[in-house]
């Protein structure tokens, strides 16, 4: 009979697997499991490895003769890693079908979930992010998923973050399980800062003004709680009583 086999990861077949495949492929016979009846096939092979065979091949864990009646036409694809632009339209082709599939709203990752797992390693390539995408989809309670929901219903991708973004993803982790006070904090700086591009202030004076804007906003998320705001900027008590009072920043409520 015609058609087309396809055998994934070829080059993990054992010794004898590989005997008993040349000769299928050799005499285009084979027998069925438990049966003694010869049969024919006549049929078109594709396979798929991640292993390199050629080097199999010399170090004589791969059969040569094996290998050169498979090796017809090779064709190299890249994995995921090579290719990370197409991450995010693969992630929203994987949201929509594991939420056809199974019932669920369909959901799309923000700009910052995005980038943490462009900087995974994916080293299982598209099936590793399908598993991760559909237990988002399927554990995250938002139509969008953030950077915590990866953290939280994915951690198993901490373990793999390159090297380069340890740190980056480390930041991104700690921004995730801020308070909502810190991470305002934060924002409005970024936004002092973007206010004093362009600006005839020097850096001295830059830094100066967006210290002042960061303890004026933590203030007012502790509503004048210098024991909180400290908390919250990752400061001691005394230093941020020190700054208040030198800003001449002023403090109500409880401290």
């Amino acid at each position: 009979t015609g058609g087309t086999l396809f055998l994934d990861e070829i080059g993990d077949i054992s010794p004898k697997t590989q005997v008993a495949l040349l000769r299928v492929l050799q005499d285009k016979t084979f027998q069925r499991v438990g049966g003694t009846t010869t049969r024919r096939a006549d049929v078109r092979v594709i396979c798929a490895t991640h292993r390199d065979l050629t080097q199999m091949v010399q170090h004589g864990s791969f059969r040569e003769d094996l290998y050169y009646r498979l090796c017809g036409v090779t064709l190299q694809v890249p994995s995921l890693r090579a290719r990370i632009g197409d991450l995010a339209e693969l992630s929203n082709i994987i949201l929509r079908r594991a939420a056809d599939e199974q019932g669920l709203p369909r959901r799309s990752l923000s700009a910052a979930a995005l980038a943490l797992l462009k900087k995974h390693h994916w080293p299982g390539n598209v099936r590793e992010l399908e598993n991760v995408l559909r237990a988002l989809a399927l554990f995250c309670e938002t139509p969008v998923i953030e950077v915590a929901d990866v953290y939280k219903h994915a951690s198993a991708l901490v373990t793999h973050v390159t090297p380069k973004a340890a740190s980056e993803a480390a930041a991104e982790r700690a921004m995730a399980a801020a308070p909502i006070s810190s991470v305002r904090v934060l924002v409005d700086a970024d936004s002092a800062y973007q206010r004093l591009r362009g600006s005839a202030l020097s850096l001295p004076e830059m830094k100066k003004k967006m210290e002042i804007d960061c303890l004026r906003c933590a203030l007012e998320d502790t509503k004048g709680n210098i024991s909180k705001a400290a908390k919250i900027l990752g400061m001691k008590r005394p230093r941020v009583s020190q700054l208040v009072h030198q800003h001449g920043l002023k403090v109500g409520g409880a401290r």
